[in-house]
């Protein structure tokens, strides 16, 4: 019964831990795609190999069981078991370490090359500001090749007499800047900055983008400038062509009631036009005003804007069948001056008509996150032409001469509001103009 305990012991139990980790070295070595525990599986076999032997010869009954030697040999080959699920376990942590390991290099590659083909100059420095490492952009924005620049610091850029304007290590900033290249021109940029830190968040230097907004600025500076030749030029013209079209005015209405047949018709043609020149002049003077002026959006309340737009056209006694169609709560954001807007589409549905009364209609509806304001017509229709340039769908031309600068007022307000502005045929005639606008939350 002793001699039984003990091969139980000293053989089949060995023999068993040796044979589950020489599966669990060939399991790994398939699954790891490595060689390396193949060592083990032939150290495993040996030992696994004498222990097979010594069962055969229990089997034979030619066993002799030496106590001593037999517990030494049964504790190395349980201990080497043992050691050989930790050492895999290394193995694994090693393998999914290179995993780790080649996917940030394949990171690491991917920004690189993003950097590197970026339009914009990437610049990083060291602790101290000096300069590691440019990309290309860099490069050709500043003139100075990455080995000039690389242990400079970037007061290279400054322009002569210029402080010290760069952000230090620490700070998160955006920017503009007046640079300097390398051939001496100034220019504009647009810069980033942002601290490089350790894993103890101590500072190791910081990487600047810059995007070269020269030609933006330059654009910005020569708008000004026209914006501002405009209102002058506005001003005198219009204040001109109000004093020389009243006079035109004043003289054909003083023919007009003096005389009689056709002299007193052609003079009521000379006044009906003039009214017209000074209106246009007016809506002129509007579009400029908004041009150099433009208003900020808030968030508005449809209904009383429609109605006040609508009450003004039927005050300036204009005979026309208006209805207004609208929910009751429906708020946007734009500027203010969409109520103009409004009561000129109204107005020119009742001006530019061919029917006695025309009809207009006014509906409100929302459609997702916009709200939809239609007026529709049954006059004439708004040539193609015009609809086409005023949604952009076509230049103008030296041909094109337009039938009045309303609809230009409208489209102003509608871009400055941030809505869309489109046109339709109506069934069976006339025009519907629609416009839509952002609702507010």
């Amino acid at each position: 019964m002793a001699t039984l305990a003990a091969f139980a012991v000293f053989s089949a139990l060995p023999a068993v831990a040796l044979t589950l980790a020489i599966g669990y070295s060939l399991v790994s070595t398939r699954r790891l795609d490595d060689l390396r525990p193949l060592v083990l599986v032939a150290l495993l076999a040996f030992m696994a190999t004498h222990q097979m032997l010594e069962v055969a010869a229990f089997a034979r009954g030619a066993l002799i069981v030496n106590y001593g030697g037999e517990l030494a040999e049964t504790g190395a080959n349980l201990l080497a078991s043992f050691a050989t699920y930790s050492l895999l376990d290394f193995v694994r942590a090693e393998h999914r370490l290179n995993d780790r390991l080649r996917a940030q290099r394949r990171e690491l590659r991917r920004t690189n090359r993003a950097i590197e083909a970026s339009g914009h100059a990437v610049c990083i420095t060291d602790a101290d500001g000096r300069i590691d490492y440019v990309n290309p952009a860099f490069e050709a924005m500043t003139g100075y090749a990455a080995d000039e620049a690389r242990g400079e610091r970037l007061d290279i850029l400054l322009p002569d007499g210029a402080s010290e304007t760069f952000p230090v290590p620490g700070e998160d900033r955006n920017d503009e800047l007046v640079l300097r290249r390398k051939d001496g021109e100034r220019y504009y940029v647009q810069q980033t900055s942002a601290p490089i830190t350790d894993a103890r968040g101590n500072d190791e230097g910081f990487v600047s983008i810059q995007t070269d907004i020269t030609d933006r600025k330059r654009l910005a500076d020569d708008l000004r400038e026209t914006l501002r030749q405009l209102q002058v030029f506005d001003r005198i013209l219009r204040h001109n062509f109000h004093n020389d079209m009243n006079v035109i005015k004043g003289y054909a209405e003083t023919i007009q009631s003096s005389s009689d047949g056709d002299v007193a018709d052609y003079a009521s043609v000379v006044v009906d036009r003039s009214e017209t020149l000074l209106h246009t002049v007016d809506k002129e003077h509007e579009i400029t005003k908004r041009l150099a002026n433009p208003k900020s959006t808030e968030p508005l309340a449809v209904r009383p804007l429609v109605e006040s737009a609508v009450s003004a056209v039927e005050e300036a006694g204009h005979d026309a069948e208006i209805t207004v169609t609208q929910p009751p709560d429906v708020h946007v954001v734009a500027t203010k001056d969409v109520r103009r807007a409004v009561e000129e589409l109204v107005t020119n549905a009742v001006r530019h008509t061919d029917r006695e009364p025309p009809t207009v209609s006014v509906d409100v509806t929302t459609d997702g996150d916009e709200a939809v304001l239609s007026v529709a017509d049954d006059g004439p229709g708004i040539p193609e032409m015009e609809r086409k340039i005023l949604t952009a769908e076509r230049e103008i031309d030296p041909l094109y001469h337009g039938s009045g600068i309303g609809l230009w007022l409208v489209s102003l307000i509608v871009r400055q509001s941030d809505g869309r502005l489109s046109f339709h045929e109506n069934d069976p005639r006339g025009s519907v103009v629609t416009v839509r606008l952002p609702l507010a939350d």
